[in-house]
């Protein structure tokens, strides 16, 4: 069972995501409609995903990065980020500690966008 933390938790990380897809979408020069298609995903998905009402499963998050041409790891950093930003304001109860820091990155990652 869910608490009333946990479903704004979720909440904060479904926006996080929604942000940071909108931000790679229109960097990209992409309409969402184009980003469904290049991605294999119903026309609605992406906006959906872009208002925080839906959050990726990894085969999604594997297919937008390929449709973005953007590394999946990087658009979850960008949304590790972009939670940490939206916890460290009216999210959370005051007083509340922010989210832990995430570990620190590896020198080399498997499997990056160049060995693609």
């Amino acid at each position: 069972m869910s608490t009333p933390k946990d479903r704004r938790d979720r909440q904060v990380v479904a926006r996080a995501w929604g942000s940071v897809l909108r931000a790679a979408r229109e960097a990209a020069g992409m309409s969402q409609e184009t980003l469904a298609t290049r991605a294999h995903l119903d026309r609605t998905y992406p906006s959906l995903l872009e208002r925080g009402r839906r959050t990726p499963t990894l085969t999604s998050l594997f297919a937008i990065s390929r449709a973005l041409n953007v590394h999946p790891s990087a658009l979850v950093e960008r949304t590790w980020l972009a939670y940490r930003a939206g916890c460290a304001g009216a999210h959370l109860p005051e007083g509340a500690p922010p989210p832990p820091n995430p570990p620190a990155a590896p020198e080399r990652v498997l499997g990056t966008a160049d060995e693609d």
